[in-house]
């Protein structure tokens, strides 16, 4: 019997693969859904913005790559100002936040604004008209500084759920051969060594995600910086929280025009589907990896250590709109609980004051445009 699925849809695909192959791990669908030949970031759609189905912090307004731009000073002066300076963004969607912290660069020091060379990459190729900016390639050897923004939580997942003292698999099969299912089966043997030392068989009834690319990307990283700086923003909590039934079945979520697009299985190709980060399992995996966690707090704290609360009350910022617009980066019921990690390879603990009073002396300039691309626009 035929799928009730178009061939050339996403579901379509999904089912065809489950035709051939049988019932399909969660992460096999995420990965379909998301990055497949007619998934949601591969398709023509602009996922980002007022018009599309969610915002980012870099595009409401310039002042946070400005704050970043600052965090990213104090790296070069701890690096010991290397030239070039080699600065590495992954999963950037495009060159937004990449063209502001250089015009940043400006304001603040025209010798590192020289010396750096910003790498982007995303599953598409990102074209820019600076010649500052690059799409990263396999024979870069070397980064100083890596920076990811709302990257692992679109990283593909397992799915698990707690019956029964039984930790049981999520995977995608077909009902009556013609829709897709979730149907629960014994853990792949990854999922059950990952969940063995966490003791999560006692939260009967929960369901959570599982996050097993975190090894291979942060090893890659790795191998690629002999010194240097990790620096994650992302939604998630650490393991106490992540793994309890607080959060059971609140850590894998769909978006779809800024709102919880529902259900998994609907408008697949057409809605994010994206999933809280571990943030325990990435400070663990960046120790086996040489990295130590030197900051880990809220985005809302993270920005008022790089003198945020200062910038947003320059005369330029009057404007009542653009306030409550800025406010949101550190509200703490959005944009602002937001964590912040950064982690350090190869550096003195003695040297890793990566806040200092020197960033104070920064002050925002109006040189650093404001463009079609960000919220703020609008708003002017």
């Amino acid at each position: 019997m035929q799928s009730s699925y178009s061939n050339n849809s996403p579901e379509g695909q999904i089912a065809s693969l489950i035709n051939d192959k049988g019932m399909i791990p969660f992460d096999v669908f995420m990965d379909m859904a998301l990055y497949g030949d007619s998934g949601y970031y591969r398709s023509s759609l602009n996922p980002f913005g007022v018009n599309g189905d969610y915002f980012t912090s870099p595009r409401v307004h310039p002042v946070f790559a400005f704050c970043l731009a600052k965090q990213l000073f104090n790296m070069w002066k701890i690096l010991d100002s290397p030239v070039p300076f080699l600065i590495y963004e992954d999963g950037a969607g495009d060159d937004l936040l990449a063209t502001d912290i250089l015009r940043s660069f400006q304001i603040i020091d025209s010798k590192m604004f020289d010396a750096t060379n910003y790498y982007i990459h995303d599953i598409n190729l990102i074209n820019s008209i600076n010649p500052k900016i690059q799409n990263a390639t396999n024979d870069l050897n070397i980064f100083h500084v890596v920076i990811s923004n709302e990257l692992f939580d679109a990283m593909p997942v397992k799915l698990f759920e707690v019956h029964n003292n039984t930790v049981q698999e999520v995977f995608l099969s077909l009902r009556n051969n013609t829709e897709l299912q979730e149907t629960l089966n014994f853990p792949s043997p990854e999922l059950a060594d990952f969940l063995r030392p966490l003791n999560v068989t006692s939260l009967e009834g929960y369901r959570g995600p599982v996050n097993l690319h975190v090894e291979d990307w942060v090893s890659k990283i790795s191998e690629k910086m002999n010194s240097g700086f990790m620096i994650t923003i992302d939604y998630g909590y650490l393991e106490d929280i992540y793994f309890s039934m607080e959060k059971s079945h609140k850590l894998i979520q769909t978006y779809y025009q800024h709102s919880d697009g529902g259900n998994l299985l609907q408008r697949i190709g057409r809605q994010d589907i994206t999933a809280h980060v571990n943030f325990s399992h990435l400070m663990s995996v960046g120790e086996q990896n040489q990295f130590k966690t030197v900051f880990f707090d809220t985005q809302k704290n993270w920005l008022e250590l790089l003198g945020f609360d200062q910038i947003k009350n320059i005369d330029m910022f009057n404007n009542r709109r653009i306030q409550n617009l800025l406010f949101s980066l550190v509200d703490q019921t959005g944009l602002g609980n937001f964590k912040v990690l950064i982690q350090a390879k190869n550096l003195d603990e003695s040297e890793l004051q990566i806040f200092n009073n020197e960033i104070h002396t920064f002050d925002y300039s109006e040189n650093i445009e404001i463009t079609k691309r960000h919220i703020s626009y609008k708003l002017m």
